[in-house]
């Protein structure tokens, strides 16, 4: 059933008009973390024990949404350095890195406590440095984090150290590249680099953004539709037999290369997608009497709200996660518990975080 919905699905919402958007605004990059924050929560539930229904479908969907977050990270950054380099490069460190490095210090602090008073944990600097060390985090599922914070430190070494634009393009792939390796060599998880693929696209699909939008208004965008939807059935959970596949044409694959091609196909689908389908809401024009049903704006506020708090959600919900298993199994009371406590939690961090951030002047 599911194979035949895959199959037909592309065809559906070819059916569809094509929505008046901007590719990747503001509102939509909104929705998408507030969609994606939700998935990376339901990922990590469904690798653990637990009698949900449905939820081991998302037990590998933690890389396509966090290839997701990438995109859209290297997506507005590169939007914000074209519009104004210099006066972006300026204020990077306050405006943009603190803004990141004050939350997870903060969290981390919090999550350090919860676990010295309810769990007991020991710490010293020598076990912390180690925890950093052999790629973990003491945010729960944090590895991210610390990810990201390198990823933008490369992309501002990159813009710094020449003027010269499509050269720092250049570095920036290459510094990327060299920064998976480094991974990689240093037995890091394949989770910290089976997504990187997204902050490459992100980089160069805004780049290429103009072109892409002519690509998108011709008859071509039907046969990426296809293909994309198709190839994400076929494709998911399918690694080890694609790197047989590509093995049997002489080519050299491995698992990190065949994600992040998934993760790239993802992507991609993702923003074929919305150009038909706007995902902050929509409702039924019924005045239309076409022989498909034509979908109108609404400003869904459920989705933007998410979106605002993702990264509180992202840092947040894994302490949660730890503290509930202390008193409920993993059922549908502790989901909707989990994300009841996770999004009033990240509301209430997201509010205080933007009073610190004018405390210390860090949106001037």
């Amino acid at each position: 059933m599911i194979k035949i919905i895959f199959l037909i699905l592309p065809f559906l919402i070819m059916l569809l008009p094509n929505r008046d958007y901007d590719l990747m605004s503001k509102e939509d990059t909104l929705a998408f973390k507030g969609i994606f924050s939700i998935v990376v929560i339901l990922h990590h539930v469904s690798q653990i024990e637990n009698t949900i229904p449905y939820i081991h479908h998302f037990a590998n969907f933690g890389m396509y949404a966090v290839s997701f977050f990438f995109f859209i990270s290297a997506y507005g950054m590169t939007k914000q350095v074209k519009l104004n380099r210099e006066k972006y490069l300026k204020g990077f460190f306050k405006k943009r890195f603190l803004k990141l490095l004050l939350p997870i210090f903060v969290v981390t602090v919090l999550h350090i406590v919860v676990n010295i008073l309810v769990f007991k944990s020991e710490y010293t600097l020598n076990s912390i440095f180690n925890i950093y060390k052999n790629g973990s985090s003491l945010i729960n599922n944090g590895w991210y984090l610390n990810s990201i914070l390198v990823i933008y430190l490369i992309f501002y070494i990159s813009f710094k150290i020449t003027k010269n634009q499509n050269l720092s393009y250049i570095i920036f792939t290459i510094l990327i590249i060299s920064y998976i390796l480094v991974l990689k060599n240093n037995g890091f998880g394949i989770w910290w680099y089976n997504s990187m693929i997204g902050m490459i696209f992100g980089l160069y699909f805004e780049i290429f953004e103009g072109k892409i939008k002519k690509i998108l208004n011709t008859h071509i965008y039907k046969l990426l539709l296809i293909l994309s939807v198709w190839t994400f059935y076929f494709w998911n959970n399918k690694e080890a037999d694609l790197v047989s596949f590509f093995s049997s044409f002489g080519i050299y694959s491995n698992y990190p290369i065949v994600q992040n091609l998934i993760c790239f196909n993802f992507i991609v689908m993702v923003i074929l997608i919305s150009k038909k389908i706007n995902f902050r809401g929509f409702v039924i024009n019924k005045e239309s009497m076409k022989l498909y049903f034509k979908f109108v704006l609404i400003r869904n506020e459920v989705l933007s709200f998410l979106g605002k708090i993702s990264f509180e959600m992202y840092m947040i919900h894994g302490l949660i996660m730890s503290l509930l298993s202390m008193y409920l199994k993993a059922n549908i009371v502790y989901l909707l518990t989990l994300f009841g406590l996770t999004i009033l939690l990240s509301y209430i961090l997201n509010m205080f975080f933007n009073k610190l951030y004018i405390i210390l002047k860090l949106n001037k």
